[in-house]
């Protein structure tokens, strides 16, 4: 098979709507690869299916391959295997996180227990390499089993710094390089090499390979403090509850001393979320880290230039950009300064942080800590907004109405009278 497209970028600025036969090609060797004559199997690689969402690694193989001539067959096997090695590592992540979602749906782990989800690991990683064997180049096995081995090796080092109060940020960036970025990096590489790009050209993308894949890292360390389970579909909190230090708690320690340290600290041995989001949030810990992400994606596009000017290129280039697009949350803006700025920056933080993520599991209750942080946003509102609490019902958070009925007897009442229905 030997397709040559031209690329549009479309709204997303990853040319999908141009590559989606290409993408389709890579859904069905992976069904191909993946069916087998026994039901159980057949269901768990179904279900697993679903972990596939924006398909970015394939992406990368494709839009590297066109920026040097047309691609093929082979481009389609290495985007199909690399694809296969990521969700492999998604199976396992969830194990090692205890995590109970993932794309808004029950991970393998919560449904069938570790057991299943590790063997299921294995076997994706195994038919990975089956599937790439097929591609006829022993080197792009050789390849992909180096960068296999480099993401263990990336979780392995992870797993050994876990509570490690003194983990910087050189330690940080080299352990995520290798859990995450290498493959992305490795996509970028191949893509290029099976196209007949040079070998210089073929180093600078697999150097913007990486650099966008450790600001994707960043970012996602970013959404497991400020994210929605709801909207980014996956459980978070995550990092906080297994002692992995992410890079806005290693920038705020680095700088901070004290009380506010011994705060940080504190927070992180209790495995209170609400108390270090305060801290991070007034000492500007996640806006600093949101900057280094930035400049990660400005370095990557950097080496761009190596590559042929064309619609390949600028999908690249937007594919680069997505990695820091969108408007960072509420909390998340510069700062107020001074110790009447940090009080209210600490405040905002406790109580939309006690909202989102004291109950992100059902089997989670709200805190006593929580229900006040609660209470305290529901009393510091504006008096022309639709006055609001959150209260622990069974197993989950309901927001309901404030009404007269809901105050003591006494002066407060009275006050409110005219301001709460009935």
């Amino acid at each position: 098979m030997s397709v040559a497209m031209p690329i549009s970028t479309n709204s997303e600025g990853l040319g999908i709507a141009s590559l989606a036969p290409l993408l389709a090609e890579v859904s069905k060797a992976f069904e191909r690869q993946l069916a087998s004559d026994l039901p159980p199997v057949n269901t768990l690689c179904r279900h697993v299916e679903r972990y596939r969402g924006k398909m970015l690694r394939p992406t990368m193989v494709f839009l590297c391959g066109q920026a040097f001539g047309n691609v093929g067959e082979r481009h389609v096997i290495i985007a199909a295997t690399c694809e296969m090695i990521h969700m492999a590592t998604l199976v396992h992540d969830d194990v090692l996180d205890e995590a109970e979602v993932r794309r808004k749906g029950s991970t393998v782990n919560h449904l069938r227990g570790n057991e299943v989800a590790v063997m299921l690991g294995d076997y994706l990683i195994s038919n990975a390499f089956h599937l790439c064997s097929r591609a006829g180049d022993p080197a792009l096995n050789l390849r992909l089993g180096e960068v296999t081995n480099t993401l263990c090796e990336g979780e392995l080092v992870q797993l050994s710094h876990r509570e490690d109060l003194s983990l910087d940020e050189r330690t940080y960036f080299e352990i995520v390089r290798r859990k995450t970025a290498v493959l992305i990096g490795a996509c970028c590489e191949l893509g290029a090499r099976l196209s007949g790009a040079p070998e210089d050209s073929v180093a600078a993308l697999r150097r913007f390979g990486e650099g966008i894949g450790v600001a994707f890292q960043v970012q996602d360390d970013l959404l497991d403090l400020e994210g929605r389970e709801d909207v980014v579909g996956k459980s978070l909190g995550r990092d906080l509850e297994k002692g992995k230090l992410t890079l806005p708690v290693i920038i705020h320690l680095a700088r901070c001393a004290g009380t506010t340290r011994e705060r940080t600290i504190a927070a992180i041995r209790a495995r209170d979320g609400v108390a270090l989001m305060a801290e991070l949030t007034a000492g500007g810990a996640l806006v600093d880290a949101r900057h280094r992400a930035e400049a990660m994606v400005a370095t990557a596009r950097a080496e761009l230039a190596k590559v042929p000017a064309g619609a390949a290129r600028d999908a690249l280039d937007a594919a680069a950009l997505a990695r820091v697009a969108g408007r960072p949350p509420a909390q998340s803006a510069a700062p107020a300064r001074g110790r009447l700025g940090q009080r209210r920056n600490a405040h905002r933080a406790r109580a939309q942080f006690a909202l989102r993520s004291r109950a992100r599991r059902g089997t989670r209750r709200a805190t006593p800590s929580a229900r006040a942080h609660a209470r305290a946003l529901a009393r510091r509102r504006p008096a022309g907004r639709a006055r609001t609490r959150s209260l622990p019902s069974g197993r989950h958070w309901l927001p309901l109405r404030r009404t007269r009925s809901d105050l003591p007897a006494g002066p407060r009442k009275r006050r409110l009278a005219q301001r709460l229905p009935l």
